[in-house]
């Protein structure tokens, strides 16, 4: 396989937790009182030192046992002989829970870890993963998860067949429907992701009268009918809507795809489209044949770094809705966390901006790692010593805002389980550091 289709293959397992289409809502059935939160960066010991026993499977009177599961970058870059910057969670991840044990851990338990990788392709090896993660060592909790085409079904081998709770990546509708454990995504629901963007671009004043939606799997079917409203409401015309069938790996067919809608759209003067999902026929066929009809990508932030590799990408506009430019030491929760892996590894962090396309991106790693242990950390703390997945889950629901590394504003609440609520308008700039990047169109809003 080519270069080309190798980061064609990794863009769309990163954004395959963009592709839901609601909030996760897990039915709580709380068995337990909840005790005062204690954010984890200032330690997570309960203000009581109550008896703590082995309450739930993972979960002894000493530990809790986590496992961190994440794409096998290193096979990736063997297989397709292409340059990813994307690491291993485990450098960063472990010093972060060595400081949490260091500190008290969660309410006197320490946080005990294991480390899996599978290959996003196709579900053996996430299912591989799954079951020895869940029973072999049946752990407590999942952060990550698993995302690729065939891979990101098998969260639910974690959620619905083993009751395991998952903090990490987000899933579909379905899938939440189906789960009997708590799934915390860390990012902004698709569905408000995409709310969010159509409400910047009004109040940017950048929104087109005549727009396309295209939605670039089946997966993404259910949100086309809500963009349809949202854009409506807001004053434009969808002129028509299409979602792809071929799967996003498959660049030769999605690309023919593509290749008819953008005929249609040229021939019936739609000035935008509106672009749901992933995959990278909409900006390049746009790139050789419509560089004028601008692209709304609520998620294109997300696959940046193949989108920098397009040919002809310089003429072409890109909205995407994001946090940009990216938060870093003034962040307070994100800044312990930098100083953590720092003072215990060789790491060290630079700005998302400043770093090469082929270096590694440990910022984004540590935003990734201490966001799911901090989410983690607030609500096992909050549940007190008899941790279950009711008491966690229930003391989920009662955090309410957040400060997470990364974000501007997050919060947990009943039935809202996606914790990223500030995001602002940007658009693509080929020059931008040197390499190609968002940046920002207007100021941050919160959407709560």
């Amino acid at each position: 396989m080519t270069a080309r289709l190798g980061a064609a293959l990794v863009s769309m397992a990163m954004t395959a937790a963009a592709c839901g289409s609601s909030s996760p809502e897990v039915t709580p059935s709380p068995t337990t009182s909840t005790v005062t939160v204690t954010s984890s960066t200032e330690g997570a010991t309960s203000p009581t030192t109550p008896q703590l026993s082995a309450s739930f499977r993972g979960v002894s009177a000493d530990s809790i046992t986590i496992a961190v599961v994440s794409v096998d970058y290193d096979a990736l870059r063997d297989i397709f002989g292409t340059d990813l910057n994307y690491q291993d969670p485990e450098p960063v991840m472990k010093p972060l829970l060595d400081d949490l044990n260091e500190r008290g851990g969660i309410n006197g338990r320490t946080v005990e870890a294991i480390y899996r990788k599978f290959l996003p392709v196709g579900s053996t090896d996430a299912d591989r993963v799954c079951l020895e993660v869940t029973e072999d060592v049946e752990v407590f909790a999942v952060f990550g998860g698993f995302v690729g085409p065939g891979a990101q079904e098998v969260n639910l081998c974690l959620t619905q067949l083993h009751n395991t709770i998952l903090i990490g990546l987000g899933g579909t509708a379905a899938q939440y429907a189906k789960s009997t454990a708590p799934w915390i995504v860390g990012e902004m629901d698709p569905l408000r992701h995409t709310k969010a963007l159509v409400a910047l671009l009004v109040e940017q004043q950048l929104l087109a009268e005549r727009v396309a939606i295209w939605a670039s799997n089946s997966e993404l079917h259910p949100l086309v009918d809500d963009v349809r409203s949202e854009l409506e409401a807001a004053g434009a015309v969808v002129v028509f809507s299409g979602v792809q069938s071929a799967p996003a790996s498959d660049l030769t067919a999605s690309d023919g795809e593509y290749s008819l809608i953008l005929e249609r759209a040229l021939a019936e003067e739609v000035q935008a489209v509106f672009w749901l999902g992933n995959g990278l026929s909409p900006p390049k066929l746009h790139a050789q044949s419509a560089p004028e009809i601008p692209i709304y990508a609520p998620f294109a932030d997300q696959i940046v770094a193949a989108i920098r590799d397009l040919d002809g990408v310089e003429a072409l506009t890109i909205y995407g809705a994001g946090i940009f430019p990216k938060a870093f030491r003034e962040d307070p929760v994100l800044a312990r966390c930098i100083e953590v892996v720092e003072a215990n590894t060789d790491i060290t962090v630079q700005r998302a901006e400043e770093i090469a396309n082929t270096e590694p991106d440990w910022y984004q790693d540590i935003v990734t790692n201490c966001e799911q242990l901090e989410i983690f950390s607030l609500a096992a703390s909050a549940a007190g010593a008899d941790l279950t997945n009711d008491s966690f889950l229930a003391a989920a629901e009662q955090l309410g805002a957040i400060d997470l590394p990364g974000e501007f504003a997050s919060s947990i609440g009943p039935g809202k389980y996606d914790v990223s609520d500030a995001i602002g308008l940007a658009v693509f700039d080929s020059t931008a550091h040197g390499k190609g990047d968002f940046v920002p169109v207007g100021p941050l809003l919160v959407f709560d």
